[in-house]
């Protein structure tokens, strides 16, 4: 035998085993070749082996304890008719349908609750869908079965003309072992407290023939509730970005279901932000969005849609995802990055959501607004600035207002947020 590779399967070997009794995770193997990372395989001639994520080379998976976006070029699961190309997962040649399933994916935190949502390339191919299944593991090492997000895809209403809903995008509250999906969520079976600390996700892309361009799988999200976030110091500056004034776009604009389409309205004005200006046709931005992808056959706000719709734009590398926030610190620093969509309860259980001239903005059980930005004062965020897409006509600039801190995050009942990288 070579007396390097001998050398290398010793040293492999050797901190194979002295991972395994230190590692409180596992990790995964990488192999430094002439600067790079190449992982998932073992060549002849390397600069080193190492376990755990690079800083530089590979970028981390885990964004937080309470948030994990896993892109495709980082994937290390198993394919069945897909391959990675690109940084993208596709169908091979001859197939119509494949899937990827990924590793499992052991969190740091325990928690209650998970959204997943997706970021897939494939608009304006005829029949080409994506669905995407979760599973979750309790503390007690029982996982769930696998529970899905039913097929989605943008052009599986056959109306283009945005006159008429897409039910054919539709979830389904279904239970699987140990926990079940409702709407957008995946939690305990009702009158259960589990608590989960793993979960695993699988997608299966589906294409109505091989001569059509497959669907591109770019990233799977998965956003944790749990009992609390990680620790985030205050910005070292304010950050405002330019949603404001004629820029913020007006639900009531959309007939018949304006009063319903808070949170396409706000995840369009993101994508605008981002710089997107193709909506199908639609005499309205937001009005393709909801009326073609957001909608699940009873909502308009279904976060795992919302976000998928946000991310599987034409062929952006826009990652779109949903999170949950539980600080005040936590929300300016995502803001540091760009503008966030938000959802507010302003009903008894949080009271009237109002802005630091004493207005009362909203007083109901549930609304999506864009936070733009953030003000400081004496090293600490004084007031959040918000974009409100449910004003009753293009004259009332007041729905360009400010919240104090403490009011945004009292009123952020379900801690949920729209994030688009």
């Amino acid at each position: 035998m070579n007396g390097n590779i001998s050398k290398l399967i010793t040293t492999f070997i050797t901190l194979l085993f002295a991972w395994a009794t230190v590692a409180a995770q596992p990790r995964t193997m990488y192999v430094m070749k002439d600067g790079n990372v190449v992982y998932q395989s073992i060549v002849s001639d390397i600069d080193s082996i190492f376990f755990g994520d690079p800083v530089v080379d590979v970028p981390e998976t885990k964004i937080t304890s309470t948030m994990y976006v896993d892109r495709a070029a980082r994937f290390e699961g198993t394919h069945s008719n897909t391959f990675l190309t690109n940084g993208k997962v596709e169908l091979i040649g001859g197939a119509t349908n494949g899937t990827y399933t990924s590793q499992e994916f052991s969190t740091s935190v325990t928690f209650t609750r998970l959204v997943g949502s997706w970021n897939v390339s494939h608009i304006d191919i005829s029949g080409s869908t994506v669905e995407v299944e979760f599973r979750v593991k309790t503390t007690a090492g029982v996982w769930s079965g696998w529970l899905s997000y039913r097929q989605w895809g943008f052009n599986r209403n056959s109306n283009a003309s945005c006159t008429t809903t897409n039910t054919l995008n539709g979830k389904s509250n279904t239970t699987a072992g140990i926990a079940r999906i409702v709407d957008d969520e995946i939690m305990a079976l009702s009158g259960q407290s589990t608590t989960y600390n793993a979960f695993q996700y699988r997608v299966t892309l589906r294409r109505s023939n091989t001569s059509t361009a497959s669907p591109k799988l770019k990233a799977i999200s998965a956003t944790l509730r749990c009992s609390s976030g990680d620790s985030f110091d205050a910005p070292s500056a304010a950050k405002e970005w330019p949603i404001t004034g004629s820029n913020i776009l007006r639900q009531q604009d959309v007939p018949s279901i304006g009063g319903s389409i808070c949170s396409p309205t706000s995840i369009t004005m993101l994508m605008v932000h981002k710089g997107v200006t193709s909506f199908g046709g639609c005499t309205y931005k937001q009005e393709y969005t909801a009326r073609k992808i957001v909608y699940d056959g009873s909502l308009y706000g279904n976060w795992s849609f919302g976000c998928s719709a946000m991310g599987s734009w034409e062929e952006t590398d826009y990652i779109a995802y949903a999170r949950h926030v539980y600080s005040i610190n936590e929300i300016a620093q995502i803001l540091t990055q760009g503008p966030i969509a938000a959802s507010i309860q302003g009903n008894s259980a949080a009271g009237a959501f109002v802005d630091t001239t004493g207005r009362t903005q909203y007083n109901g059980a549930g609304h999506l607004i864009v936070v733009r930005g953030f003000e400081m004062s004496g090293g600490a965020v004084s007031a959040f600035l918000i974009s409100d897409p449910n004003h009753a006509t293009n004259t009332q600039i007041w729905k360009d207002y400010k919240v104090t801190p403490d009011m945004l995050l009292k009123c952020l009942v379900s801690k949920i947020t729209y994030v688009l990288e």
